[in-house]
C-alpha cells in the first residue's frame, strides 16, 4: 500500500471533495442556459438529479452612525448535480466548480480521476478567466464509541496540541493556518455527542492553494496530488496505534 496512496480495509472517510474558487471572465456571463449545458455534459441518465441551491452570504457596511451593519445578499445560483446512486454530486456555479465523493470511498485514484474528467468536461462551459483557489478537503468520521477517549484515536502532531490528552468526554478544536504564501490548511476535531452519533469523532482536513491563474490539466493533476500528500500527512501523523488497528480491520467496533 503505498503511504501517499494508502485504501485501507476499513476507510474513516466519510466525504472527499475538491474545490475550484473561479474568477468569471468579463466577456462570459452566468446565465441558466449554462445549468442546461452541464446538464447535458455530465449526462442526464448518469447525473438525473439537478437543483438549483441559492447562494446566500452577509455583507458588512458602516451605518450613518458609524455602526457596523449586516445584509443578508443572495448571490448567484449554484447548481447541484447527483449522480445515480448518490455517491458523487457536482456542483457549479459561475465562481465554484465542487466534486463531491461520498462513502463508500473509492481511493485516491478513482477521486483523482473524477476531478480531472469532469474539470474537463466543464472547463469550456465555464470559461473562467483564472482559478482563483483549489481545496482538497476530507472529512472523517472515526467511531469512537463514547466508552473510549478521544487521545486513544487521535494524538499530539504538529496540527493537533497535546492537550487533547485532556479531553474526558466533548473537544471541538479548529487550527486554521497559513504554511507559505498562498497555501493554507485548517484541521478540525469535533466529537458528536448527539445520540445519533454516540459519541463518534469528525476529523477534518481541508487544504488549499491560492493560483490567481490559469492552470493546464497537467498542472491541475500534479497539483492536487500534492495536495492529496498533504492531507494524508496531516491525518497520518495523528493516527494512534489504536485507530490504525481499526483501520486495518484488526480491531472491531
Amino acid at each position: 500500500m503505498s503511504e501517499e496512496n494508502p485504501k485501507y480495509p476499513i476507510d474513516t472517510i466519510q466525504e472527499a471533495l475538491c474545490e475550484f474558487r473561479l474568477r468569471p471572465a468579463a466577456e462570459h456571463s452566468w446565465s441558466p442556459k449554462h445549468a442546461g449545458d452541464i446538464f447535458k455534459a455530465l449526462g442526464t441518465e448518469d447525473y438525473p438529479g439537478m437543483e438549483s441551491v441559492p447562494e446566500i452570504g452577509m455583507e458588512l457596511s458602516i451605518g450613518a452612525g458609524g455602526q457596523p451593519q449586516q445584509k443578508m445578499i443572495q448571490g448567484p445560483p449554484k447548481f447541484r448535480f447527483t449522480r445515480a446512486d448518490e455517491k458523487q454530486v457536482v456542483q457549479v456555479s459561475a465562481q465554484l466548480f465542487v466534486v463531491n465523493v461520498l462513502a463508500p470511498y473509492p481511493g485516491w485514484q478513482v477521486v483523482r480521476n473524477e476531478i480531472l474528467t469532469k474539470w474537463q468536461m466543464l472547463q469550456s462551459i465555464l470559461r473562467p478567466e483564472v482559478i482563483e483557489r483549489i481545496g482538497l478537503r476530507y472529512i472523517n468520521r472515526i467511531p469512537s464509541g463514547r466508552d473510549t477517549r478521544v487521545a486513544q484515536w487521535l494524538g499530539e502532531s504538529p496540527f493537533i496540541p497535546g492537550a487533547i490528552d485532556k479531553a474526558e468526554t466533548g473537544i471541538k478544536f479548529r487550527f486554521e493556518a497559513g504554511l507559505a504564501p498562498d497555501h493554507t490548511i485548517i484541521v478540525s476535531v469535533f466529537r458528536d455527542l448527539s445520540e445519533a452519533r454516540n459519541g463518534d469523532i469528525l476529523f477534518d482536513i481541508d487544504r488549499g492553494h491560492f493560483l490567481r491563474r490559469s492552470l493546464a490539466s497537467e498542472e491541475i493533476a500534479d497539483l492536487i496530488d500534492r495536495l492529496h500528500i498533504d492531507v494524508y500527512g496531516v491525518f497520518s501523523e495523528a493516527k494512534t496505534e489504536m485507530l490504525e488497528q481499526y483501520l486495518q480491520g484488526k480491531l472491531k467496533r
